[in-house]
């Protein structure tokens, strides 16, 4: 009877593409709640997490985050316009609020796909960090960064480390144009 039973368990081949090709659930987190010495802008209640790791947490960014996101991500383009002055094959390259790739439903992606918040305020003895929070970004998705090469639209991501102040501490911008990388780094305070 057992056999049988089992048997009955197997699913059609579309009944089982459809499961593989499911939405992934994200798990919502209440509060990260506070962390002591650490000053932000971003509303660390009710947002919800993408992966772990041992003491990380990636973020979905959402709502008033992601408006913070964006704010911070925009102020990066004094810099790379500070860098196209003596790099002219940069020179028209900007990022702009319709080209940061935030996590949309529906949509196949990976975890590193889109913008997202890097929460990993301690270190190993409990200690906060010097950045706390680390945002990375996106332009395109891992499959448009290919075709993008073909036709030689920019692909631009990086990070953005902040301070426990809330402040910008650090950031990196890298853009490729058809083949050709150009990183642009360096520290706010």
């Amino acid at each position: 009877m057992g056999l049988f039973n089992f048997f009955k368990k197997i699913k059609t081949e579309n009944e089982v593409r459809k499961w593989q090709n499911r939405e992934k659930p994200y798990f919502k987190i209440e509060t990260i709640g506070p962390i002591n010495g650490l000053v932000t802008e971003y509303d660390l209640n009710n947002i919800r997490a993408i992966g772990t790791s041992k003491r990380t947490w990636w973020y979905l960014l959402e709502g008033s985050n992601k408006n913070v996101a964006i704010k911070d991500i925009l102020l990066l383009n004094k810099y790379i316009a500070e860098y196209a002055k003596s790099n002219p094959k940069i020179s028209k390259v900007r990022l702009y609020e319709s080209s940061i790739r935030f996590y949309e439903y529906g949509r196949a992606t990976e975890n590193d796909d889109f913008t997202r918040l890097l929460v990993n305020p301690y270190t190993e003895k409990g200690n906060l960090k010097k950045y706390p929070l680390i945002l990375k970004f996106k332009t395109l998705s891992n499959d448009e960064d290919f075709a993008s090469m073909a036709n030689g639209k920019p692909n631009i991501f990086g990070d953005i480390h902040y301070l426990k102040s809330g402040d910008i501490g650090k950031y990196r911008v890298i853009i490729w144009i058809q083949h050709n990388m150009y990183e642009i780094k360096g520290n706010c305070k």
